[in-house]
């Protein structure tokens, strides 16, 4: 029986366990990040933990050793690695979570678990609280209220950061599925659903939503306040069932509890935004009802969408943009308006990928191999242009060089490889590639990398001038922000769309957790002057392969069909798409 991915995340969060736990104790950083890069390049991978077993493929994968592997197949056999054993030995359940949270070293957490038996944060906040802390050695009242500033404190942000308080996607997603084991490893809760503005892959959450399914809601909400990474219970409400809490790190969760039958509208009402579930409030109100006489019996989530006369809406879409117009649309004539969305299974290239040539911390070869191991059929290597001197950028001649070791890497590895250039788009608009290069390229991706204070004039002049170069460019991360740390340039998006829409090129959906860039809401707008997509990785290691997954988010969010993005086609049918050149001269 091939492995599923619960036995993988197993794996992985052993891996990144032993990986903290070096860590923490101080013993050997080189060891910690090769455990830490070993489960990057496992959840990299598109292939189970069988499939990497058979034939070796295990060793293929960068960063991962004959003793790495040993301990991998050992976790994967017995769910445990005498290793993690060894390094647990004396400390509490969830040393790594209280060491994080507190600042405190594995060796007084040792003593205090020695001292009180204390394993969890819940536990140790308890002990703080009541004197119990000041009793252990080491332990003044100094230090017990550093302990408790600590637990309390929230996320901690960079000064003037207006995303104070919130979490990246990619995070809440880990925070979720980490949740979620500890959850049904309760007897109280039987099932775990993720739901709210994480489940619609919305870029950043203030907080992460969980739906517990269990029999009897009241021991199901009082299990999950007692998880051992919850530090501080803000909320209780047995009425509505529902439990705020507070992790180690000051990241808030919610916990709604239901029974089996109510599953499917908990996940309706949970789920959508406000405008979303109000709109299907008003609809089924049209209808002479609502949606909890709708609700009773039990439906799914299915069900209750088509007694309201319309076609499953996609979690992604559930924004209140149109999509129950289009919903009512797709149930009348019968068919799944969003059948043809992307999906992260339907992308063949890894596209915008970086090498120890420039800011990569991965060579060619090493990144050809990992994109086969992932599954890919081809990838593009596009490292910095010159003008990007801070990034290790290539110039003409170094371009030129670069060519051999692909060729040698692609015939090695037996992946294809397009070879292309990340070329910044200069201060008055210009494309950083010598003109005679575009011709000898496959892939030319077009970004902002300096001057993004122009004012909007300036950097709508720049911008346009580069979408009317006359090759063919993939504008890359457009608006050149970073989610939490930096805002979209200032420019008229719609005059710089209309240059590219009137020109040769694509626009980048770009992956990087930090930047998913395009937004939603300018996808959109580029999807209605046909422009096609590429869903990019950014890739600076082989571990942000799996960044394919929150670039298919966001195109999921903004409606992306498989036919708008180029990336989905053959390695030979994408090279044609993207060709810089119009025609090929001989060499």
């Amino acid at each position: 029986m091939k492995a599923s991915m619960a036995d993988r995340t197993l794996v992985v969060a052993r891996l990144r366990e032993i990986g903290d736990l070096l860590d923490l104790a101080g013993k050997d950083a080189f060891r910690a990040r090769a455990y830490a890069n070993g489960a990057r390049a496992l959840e990299a991978s598109r292939l189970t933990i069988d499939e990497l077993l058979e034939g070796g493929r295990l060793l293929a994968l960068p960063g991962i050793g004959r003793g790495l592997a040993k301990i991998i197949e050992e976790i994967h056999a017995t769910g445990d690695s005498g290793l993690a054993r060894e390094l647990r030995r004396g400390l509490p359940t969830d040393a790594v979570a209280m060491a994080r949270a507190t600042g405190l070293g594995l060796a007084p957490l040792r003593v205090v678990h020695e001292a009180l038996g204390v394993s969890s944060l819940h536990e140790l906040r308890a002990a703080a609280e009541d004197g119990r802390l000041l009793r252990v050695k080491g332990f003044g009242h100094k230090k017990v209220g550093k302990v408790l500033a600590s637990i309390a404190r929230g996320p901690t942000r960079a000064p003037g950061d207006d995303a104070a308080g919130t979490v990246l996607l990619h995070e809440a997603l880990d925070v979720a599925a980490s949740l979620e084991d500890m959850l049904l490893a309760t007897e109280a809760i039987h099932r775990v659903r993720l739901v709210g503005s994480v489940r619609r892959r919305v870029e950043l959450s203030r907080d992460i939503d969980l739906v517990l399914v269990a029999p009897d809601t009241g021991a199901a909400l009082e299990a999950a306040t007692r998880l051992a990474r919850v530090a501080v219970v803000d909320a209780l409400s047995r009425e509505e069932r529902r439990v705020r809490v507070r992790l180690g790190d000051g990241m808030p969760v919610d916990f709604v509890a239901c029974e089996a039958p109510e599953v499917g509208i908990t996940l309706v009402r949970e789920t959508g935004s406000v405008a979303h579930v109000a709109a299907l409030e008003a609809r089924a109100l049209g209808r002479g009802t609502t949606l909890e006489a709708i609700a009773r019996g039990g439906p799914g989530e299915a069900s209750i969408y088509a007694a309201l006369g319309l076609a499953f809406v996609t979690p992604e879409l559930r924004e209140g943009q149109g999509e129950i117009e289009e919903a009512a649309r797709g149930f009348a004539e019968g068919r799944d308006p969003w059948d043809d969305l992307v999906r992260e299974t339907d992308v063949r290239g890894l596209v915008h990928c970086h090498t120890t040539w420039s800011d990569g911390r991965s060579s060619i070869e090493e990144m050809a191999a990992a994109a086969k191991a992932w599954g890919a059929s081809y990838l593009t290597i596009t490292d910095h242009s010159a003008a990007a001197h801070y990034a290790g950028g290539l110039d003409r001649e170094r371009l030129v060089r670069q060519a051999d070791e692909i060729a040698a890497a692609e015939e090695k590895v037996g992946i294809q490889i397009l070879r292309g250039t990340e070329a910044d788009i200069l201060a008055d608009g210009r494309i950083d590639c010598p003109e005679d290069l575009f011709e000898r390229l496959d892939v030319v991706v077009a970004s902002l990398h300096a001057r993004h204070k122009q004012d909007e004039d300036e950097m709508t002049r720049r911008l346009v001038r580069a979408m009317q170069a006359p090759v063919f460019k993939i504008w890359g991360h457009p608006l050149g922000r970073l989610v939490r740390s930096r805002p979209p340039v200032a420019c008229r998006v719609e005059e710089v769309l209309d240059a590219l829409a009137a020109s040769r090129g694509a626009i980048e959906i770009n992956g990087d957790p930090r930047r998913l860039d395009l937004p939603p809401e300018w996808i959109r707008a580029a999807r209605a002057r046909g422009i096609p997509f590429v869903l990019s990785v950014d890739a600076h290691a082989v571990a942000d392969f799996r960044n394919v997954r929150w670039a298919t988010a966001m195109a999921r969010r903004a409606g992306v069909r498989r036919s708008e993005v180029l990336n989905v086609k053959s390695a030979a049918a994408f090279a044609r798409a993207v060709r810089p050149a119009p025609e090929r001269r001989a060499a």
